[in-house]
């Protein structure tokens, strides 16, 4: 159930013409060491499961989605993740059930970090929650 939904948000992201043609590389998890901006990087972080009868229970199972871009311009990096920000939030709100894959989802949270690399560049970076909800049978 866990690397579906994970692939599952991966596959919607890609499937966006603007996410596709502007992102240059996509992760499965979050990456090590990452060499090409921006990218996405999407991983499960896990949640509460709450018994509803004997044989039902409720998963709450929450998602990072991790946007990150580089740039030697002060502004360029900050305004690009905002707006892939943007567009990931659109396409998920959109879809709130993955394609049938969950009951439900909604965006929990998104903070965002700005920091500076050994080059010198801006490293720009949000962090999305993305928070799901199935019930298991």
């Amino acid at each position: 159930m866990f690397k579906e939904i994970t692939q599952k948000i991966l596959d919607l992201l890609k499937a966006d013409q603007t996410l596709n043609q502007t992102v240059k590389k996509w992760y499965f998890g979050f990456p090590v060491e990452a060499f090409a901006y921006p990218f996405i990087a999407v991983r499960w972080v896990g949640g509460p499961v709450t018994v509803m009868t004997g044989s039902k229970e409720r998963y709450q199972i929450d998602f990072e989605v991790a946007v990150v871009d580089s740039s030697q311009k002060e502004d360029e990096a900050e305004k690009q993740v905002m707006d892939l920000v943007e567009k990931i939030d659109e396409i998920l709100d959109n879809n709130p059930t993955l394609d049938g894959l969950v009951d439900d989802s909604h965006i929990s949270e998104i903070r965002s970090e700005t920091g500076l690399t050994e080059k010198g560049s801006i490293l720009v970076g949000a962090l999305i929650m993305l928070t799901t909800f199935k019930t298991k049978i």
